[in-house]
């Protein structure tokens, strides 16, 4: 079985255009449901077949005369710009009451001279060049110049244009006018017969869709009738008094004989039953003009015997049926939505997952990473050990063999007289040690002196003023190696 395709309707995506929009498809029960602000898609719970898309009001009719939207809702102004010669663009409804302005000619205020589209053509044959005009409308600009027959260069610009006489790149400018303020404020005026194009809010479709595309078809009858209805209810009022009189017939024919309370097909009138059972009132129920009800209430009373008139003003309402299609709608976008909600949920509970997972296989290569750093260092500590412990091994084995020998005697020569003292006391061999390692030693030697890092020295081993053999030790800490034969 096919799936069903979804019909797209676009909106404008920024500017008052959009908040007009939203405003008057709310107010005729066609809200449309957009939780994020930045998102350019959105659902219409009283339709769940109609999806919602938001572009620029250009890219609106662009997407409606391809065929990739099957309705839009943009101005008339652009519409006519952008609606191309083949005819694939359908205006459904041209007037949805919002959006209103003008696509007008504007002259700078010092043109004194001129004041309408004669008296610009006149002028524009005293320049030397045709007329230099800036617009975002090209289409509807040169058509409208063409038909008066004013020589003229058009000039594509984008962004303000009320600034472009002002510089100097073009004599006039046709843009869009709503209350003219802009246009003062820098020193502009419209001409009162240069409007080009008059512009308004309106609803578009493809043609092509509507005739191929049963679904659509019937999608744009309803957008129609809720859109009608709202226009139509927007001016009247359903107005409700009771009367009195000698029948309901009655009542009816003097209310007929005044149309403008006549309403729609004519007035219900029903019966009210009162203490009194004398008295005959009924209660009448009619649709009035907004702008007709102040000057015409009094004709609800031809009699002048009314004891109360209770007039309860309502907009007016679609029918049963209409409502509980709305409602069904409503149900249909609800499950969707939740639908939308549980998918959200899921989906965040993945990411977190994913994130926790990540991290912990982070934490743990950084563990496993000092770990590795860890043993190199102590492997390079235990080397380290193992050639000290050999060094201080092989020293110990040539002073064991020199004192064999009787050699480790001469130590008790002192070093700096250069006599045999071998009875000299512990003085003496601290003044030897000193002497003898003062070339070496760049920090007193002691017991309370403190070694900062590796400090080089020689062990010797025989007599320091014949031929001896040394090794060089590196010994790091608070006190120097002080062992002596």
């Amino acid at each position: 079985m096919p799936s069903k395709q979804i019909i797209r309707l676009s909106l404008p995506s920024k500017g008052r255009l959009e908040l007009d929009s939203l405003d008057f498809l709310a107010a005729a029960g066609l809200r449309v449901f957009k939780p994020n602000p930045r998102q350019y898609e959105a659902a219409v719970p009283a339709f769940a077949d109609l999806s919602v898309i938001f572009q620029r009001p250009g890219d609106i009719v662009v997407s409606v005369r391809q065929g990739s939207v099957d309705f839009g809702i943009t101005g008339l102004d652009v519409i006519e710009e952008k609606r191309g010669p083949n005819g694939d663009i359908l205006i459904l409804h041209d007037a949805l009451g919002f959006g209103s302005c003008a696509l007008t000619l504007a002259v700078p205020e010092s043109w004194k001279s001129v004041q309408d589209i004669p008296s610009l053509k006149e002028y524009g044959r005293l320049l030397n060049h045709p007329l230099r005009v800036a617009t975002k409308f090209p289409v509807l600009t040169e058509r409208f110049l063409n038909k008066h027959e004013i020589p003229h260069t058009l000039i594509a610009a984008e962004g303000t244009l009320e600034t472009a006489p002002t510089i100097g790149y073009a004599d006039l400018i046709s843009d869009l006018v709503s209350s003219g303020q802009t246009l003062q404020d820098n020193r502009l005026r419209p001409l009162p017969d240069g409007v080009i194009q008059r512009s308004q809010a309106a609803l578009i479709a493809n043609r092509k869709t509507l005739q191929t595309r049963p679904e659509a078809l019937e999608m744009g009858r309803r957008l129609l009738e809720y859109i009608e209805a709202h226009l139509r209810a927007e001016g009247n009022l359903l107005v409700t008094a009771n009367m009195r009189g000698d029948s309901a017939e009655a009542i009816a024919r003097q209310m007929f004989t005044q149309t403008e309370v006549g309403g729609l097909q004519g007035p219900t009138i029903s019966p009210v039953f009162v203490r009194e059972a004398t008295s005959n009132w009924f209660s009448v129920t009619v649709v009035v003009r907004r702008d007709h009800l102040p000057q015409r209430a009094q004709i609800l009373d031809p009699a002048r015997v009314v004891l109360r008139l209770d007039l309860e003003l309502e907009q007016l309402d679609l029918d049963l049926g209409v409502i509980a299609v709305k409602l069904q709608g409503l149900l249909a976008a609800m499950r969707v939505i939740a639908q939308h909600r549980i998918d959200d949920v899921l989906l965040r509970q993945r990411m977190r997952g994913e994130h926790a997972l990540k991290l912990g296989q982070q934490r743990v290569a950084a563990h496993h990473h000092r770990c590795v750093r860890r043993l190199d260092a102590i492997d390079q500590r235990q080397r380290l050990l193992m050639i000290l412990r050999q060094r201080i091994e092989r020293v110990g084995a040539g002073h064991a063999a020199h004192r064999a020998d009787g050699t480790h005697r001469e130590w008790r020569r002192h070093p700096c007289r250069g006599q045999h003292q071998h009875r000299a006391g512990p003085e003496h061999q601290r003044i030897a040690q000193r002497n003898l390692f003062a070339p070496f030693a760049r920090r007193p030697f002691g017991p309370a002196a403190a070694v900062r890092g590796p400090v080089p020295f020689f062990v010797h081993s025989g007599s320091p003023f014949s031929r001896t053999r040394s090794v060089n030790v590196r010994v790091s800490g608070k006190r120097p190696l002080r062992r002596w034969g």
